[in-house]
Formats: C-alpha cells, sequence, structure tokens
C-alpha cells in the first residue's frame, strides 16, 4: 500500500461530514433569519415621525401612536442615523437623509435634553 493510500485511509470522514453539516446549518439559519427580516419590511407605507418637547408622534398607513420621553431608554447615532431605542432589543431608526438643513441638529440637541443615556456612535 502507497503512503497516499494509507494517508486517505486515516482521513476521519466523520469529523469532515459533521463539519459540512454545521457549516450548512449555519448558512441556511441565516438565510431564514434575512427572509423573515424581509417579510416585515413594508414597503408600501412609510413612517411621519414629529419630535416634540413633550412626545414623539408616529403615523403609519396603517397605525399611529405617541411616544413619551420617558419611554426612551437611550439613543445612539452615526453618520447616516439616529436609533431610539424603547427596550434593549427594540428600536426606532430614524435616518438622517429624512432632514433638512439643521433639523439634524436640531434632534440632536432634543435628544441630549430628554434621553440621559445619548450616544454619538454605535
Amino acid at each position: 500500500m502507497t503512503a497516499w493510500a494509507r494517508e486517505w485511509q486515516n482521513f476521519d470522514w466523520v469529523n469532515l461530514a459533521c463539519s459540512a453539516v454545521l457549516i450548512s446549518l449555519s448558512f441556511l439559519i441565516m438565510r431564514a433569519y434575512w427572509r423573515q427580516f424581509n417579510r416585515t419590511i413594508n414597503e408600501d407605507s412609510s413612517t411621519v415621525l414629529d419630535f416634540d418637547p413633550e412626545l414623539i408622534f408616529c403615523k403609519s398607513a396603517h397605525a399611529k401612536s405617541d411616544i413619551e420621553w420617558a419611554g426612551i431608554q437611550r439613543t445612539a447615532e452615526d453618520k447616516r442615523l439616529f436609533l431610539l431605542y424603547t427596550a434593549p432589543g427594540k428600536f426606532i431608526t430614524v435616518p438622517k437623509r429624512a432632514f433638512v438643513n439643521g433639523q439634524v441638529e436640531e434632534l440632536r440637541a432634543l435628544l441630549e435634553a430628554k434621553v440621559s443615556n445619548h450616544e454619538n456612535r454605535l
């Protein structure tokens, strides 16, 4: 028997098969999460947010709500958006592209005044 044949005899096919299954499962799980996320996107309507010193008003095609500033636990900001956290894993996304000149600074000042835990980066 040649050295090459001995190497293939000692090859652990079980570990290879288990590794392939685990890698495949991770891709399938990620695909399922992305499909679920894409189903939650509502492209047929937009949400309008109005920031008032007393409340945050939210209105979409099928719902409207008022959020008290006390309901915002923390905020975070990067160069593209603001995140307003209402719970550790639940947040409202506010894209900066929706603002005109000066409104971003106004919202930042309002957030710093109303929310004690405001971060300038994500």
